[in-house]
């Protein structure tokens, strides 16, 4: 600013200078020429007059290109201000939008870091690696095809009840042809070292003595291998030889109906004990229904194994382990539930257990007093014929 208000300081002009070097050597110039007093005075007013209007004009110029000087400068100041202004405020702006966009931006990452959270959360609460329990779908699956493997046993053993020679409600013609029939199978299936020795088989079976094992009752096996049959002719031993047929014209009679009734209540009290020997086998029968996650077909006991040893002792004890320590507090809950769950659907199962195991009890307590029941009715028998005996004697 200051450059430009030097670059428009008026210089002095040439007439001026002349002006002045007249005044300076005007003295000498009377001295040497001589001296007129009205001449002087008119030429001095004159120069005088003329000097004053030269310096007047140059002042004037001077003042007015001061003036113009000063209105540029202003004009300039004007302009710088009105730059500046207009910078300051479009900064102010600039700044204002700079930092409304800096707080969206701001609010926006807040809003992004806690949905980011909330789904973090959600996954390690609700996932199925963490906030479900171990292996969530594999232990529903397993879980639910135990309780279809179990229903479904106490079903097959109604069926297996009544697959043996001596089920209840059947009748034999003769007691030999049925022991001749249950000899043979175990000559063929179970015959042991010491009986081929006596001469009573040919060839000893891998699985030797197996009729006469309760054991094999709790061996898991296919049907139709040698351990399926030796399940059922244990319950045909255990139950005893089959009740004898009476001819038609005999059962309308009084001792007929006496026979008949004796064994009506020996089936009732063999009832228990062959549905419960019956379910036993059912539990160990190998099924292609029921099948482990490498597809190996399996009993109803062999899921009731697996499912309780994935907690403790089994194959899959350690992966529950790993899932364990990785759950949330929440899949820790859920696997409790799951596992209180199993512990109550396993107190149903011994409470249907305790009701067989009841009804096997009343049944051989019943057959404990079958020698009682036959002592009073000879002794009935015995004072019905000492009444008759009295009677006649009169």
């Amino acid at each position: 600013m200051l450059k430009r208000q030097h670059r428009h300081r008026p210089k002095q002009s040439h007439s001026f200078k002349v002006s002045l070097a007249l005044a300076a050597i005007s003295p000498f110039l009377l001295a040497a020429y001589g001296w007129e007093a009205g001449t002087t005075s008119s030429t001095v007013t004159q120069g005088l007059a003329e000097l004053d209007k030269s310096v007047l004009n140059k002042v004037m110029r001077q003042s007015a290109s001061y003036t113009t000087t000063i209105k540029d400068n202003t004009s300039v100041l004007n302009e710088a201000i009105k730059t500046s202004v207009t910078q300051e405020a479009l900064s102010a702006q600039q700044v204002s939008n700079a930092d409304k966009k800096a707080r969206q931006m701001g609010v926006a990452v807040v809003q992004a870091q806690k949905l980011s959270d909330d789904l973090i959360d959600v996954r390690l609460n609700y996932g199925a690696a963490t906030g479900q329990g171990h292996d969530v779908c594999q232990v529903y699956t397993e879980n639910k095809q135990l309780d279809n493997a179990v229903k479904s046993a106490a079903t097959v053993a109604r069926n297996k009840v009544l697959n043996v020679d001596n089920a209840p409600g059947r009748v034999a013609n003769s007691n030999m042809a049925v022991l001749k029939q249950r000899n043979a199978v175990h000559t063929s299936n179970f015959c042991s070292p010491e009986e081929v020795e006596a001469g009573e088989c040919e060839v000893s079976s891998t699985v030797a003595g197996a009729d006469s094992n309760a054991n094999v009752l709790f061996t898991s096996s296919k049907p139709g291998t040698k351990i399926s049959a030796a399940k059922a002719a244990v319950r045909q031993n255990i139950l005893g030889k089959p009740d004898l047929s009476i001819p038609k014209s005999v059962g309308g009679t009084i001792p007929g109906q006496a026979y008949l009734a004796n064994v009506n209540h020996k089936t009732a009290l063999s009832a228990f004990p062959a549905y419960s020997l019956a379910y036993l086998e059912s539990m160990s029968e190998v099924r292609d229904d029921l099948k482990d996650e490498k597809g190996v077909s399996q009993s109803p006991n062999d899921v009731l194994f697996n499912t309780v040893t994935r907690y403790y002792g089994g194959e899959d004890s350690k992966e529950w382990t790993k899932s364990m320590i990785a759950q949330q507090p929440r899949g820790l809950m859920v696997e409790l539930a799951k596992m209180e769950g199993l512990g109550a659907w396993m107190d149903y199962q011994e409470y249907l257990a305790n009701q067989r195991l009841e009804g096997n009890i009343a049944a051989m307590t019943l057959t404990s007093a079958l020698p009682m029941e036959e002592t009073l009715n000879r002794q009935a028998r015995s004072l019905r014929k000492k009444q008759t005996a009295s009677t006649l004697s009169q």
